[in-house]
């Protein structure tokens, strides 16, 4: 099933064009563009931890710590979604225009501790699909590794530098 709506929370990196890496934390609520928190400073390598939590119908909590600073910023919002899908994802986020934002050079992000919880049941990644982000001639630019962890609550994405 198709839907239009998304809610998320996480980091982005920039790169501006003379190389210096801008990370930011957002939460977006489709279709309105995303959000950015002033409250707290994230800087690339900072360690993160990001929630959603729908905490009655239509009222989402959000979440999102910086473990390295120990700074946080929650926020209760308004969102109607259809419960359609979870995602731990890194993204290419495209401008405006639809061009996209140049793709910073991470190198390994660890995800740690996924799960998702519907109508009670709590559901770890082992049933979820892992998609490689490729650039328009089919490069794989960044690739998703194995699932691990005791609870099947980890995973690692690899950037794939270009030869």
């Amino acid at each position: 099933m198709a839907t239009n709506d998304l809610i998320q929370v996480g980091t982005e990196e920039t790169v501006d064009t003379d190389g210096t890496i801008n990370a930011a934390v957002f939460y977006e609520l489709l279709p309105d563009a995303p959000h950015y928190p002033i409250t707290i400073t994230v800087s690339p390598g900072d360690q993160m931890s990001a929630s959603l939590t729908e905490t009655t119908e239509d009222s989402w909590l959000i979440n999102i710590s910086d473990l390295a600073t120990g700074e946080s910023y929650t926020k209760t919002v308004t969102y109607t979604s259809s419960h359609s899908s979870v995602e731990w994802i890194e993204e290419d986020p495209s401008f405006n225009d639809d061009t996209l934002v140049p793709f910073d050079n991470f190198g390994t992000v660890i995800f740690t501790g996924a799960s998702s919880t519907g109508n009670g049941t709590t559901g770890n990644l082992a049933d979820a699909s892992s998609i490689t982000l490729v650039d328009d001639q089919q490069h794989a630019l960044a690739i998703p590794g194995t699932i691990t962890g005791a609870n099947s609550d980890s995973f690692t994405i690899r950037r794939q530098l270009q030869q």
